[in-house]
């Protein structure tokens, strides 16, 4: 299956989701807010709302899709992490939560390796410095992203050669792949192969011949 040119143009854009935080604090406050790497953890611009019962403060906020930590500041002076969230730890030993946001289309799709469907919207790839390299006269190096654990296995074709890539990095949300190949003097075509087929003996019977490769447009790059 072809991924269009159009498709992927929209593969890069990026979007933002409702999202709900609920509070039910120790103590008495009189204000809450919400403070994370999604506002730049800023104490003025996610503030929650105390509810009727006096006690749950709520609000929803537009958040764009990513992995976040962040954490509740009570009266605009101690920052707590949210009870109800997953932990994590930041560079400097903080226990704060972790927030994911997912794109929308995330939810029409269960995002299953070996189901042969491939969550489009996730492909991501550039053809330049960000995503390509040279790595000696002969070889380069390019990478993909995709939704994580939504794709079996990824190669890179060039020069009627397929080689397989590697998963080399991602998070909840993404994952990066990473494949060499043989450069030309000029410029190199190369195109990718997502392969969502399932493995032997499930990949030989009681399957539709449609979904379980996806091709992308070719790429021409002087690396």
């Amino acid at each position: 299956m072809l991924v269009p040119a159009a498709l992927m143009l929209a593969m890069l854009q990026t979007s933002s989701r409702s999202v709900e935080f609920s509070y039910v604090p120790e103590r008495s406050l009189k204000s809450v807010v919400v403070v994370g790497q999604f506002n730049n953890w800023d104490r003025a611009r996610h503030p929650l709302q105390r509810q009727s019962d006096g006690k749950t403060w709520r609000g929803r906020f537009e958040i764009p899709v990513g992995v976040y930590q962040y954490l509740f500041c009570e009266d605009n002076e101690r920052w707590v992490p949210d009870p109800a969230a997953p932990k994590v730890s930041d560079a400097n030993g903080n226990t704060n939560s972790k927030l994911v946001v997912v794109p929308r289309e995330y939810d029409d799709l269960p995002g299953v390796p070996g189901d042969g469907n491939v969550t489009l919207s996730a492909v991501d790839h550039k053809p330049d410095r960000s995503d390509t390299a040279r790595l000696d006269r002969t070889t380069g190096y390019v990478r993909l992203q995709t939704r994580a654990n939504d794709v079996a296995r990824v190669l890179v074709e060039s020069n009627g050669r397929r080689t397989p890539m590697e998963k080399v990095g991602g998070d909840e949300i993404r994952d990066l792949w990473q494949g060499k190949l043989r450069i030309e003097e000029t410029t190199t075509r190369y195109r990718f192969i997502l392969d969502d087929a399932p493995p032997p003996p499930f990949a030989s019977k009681g399957r539709r011949g449609q979904g379980e490769e996806f091709t992308t447009p070719w790429y021409q790059q002087r690396l």
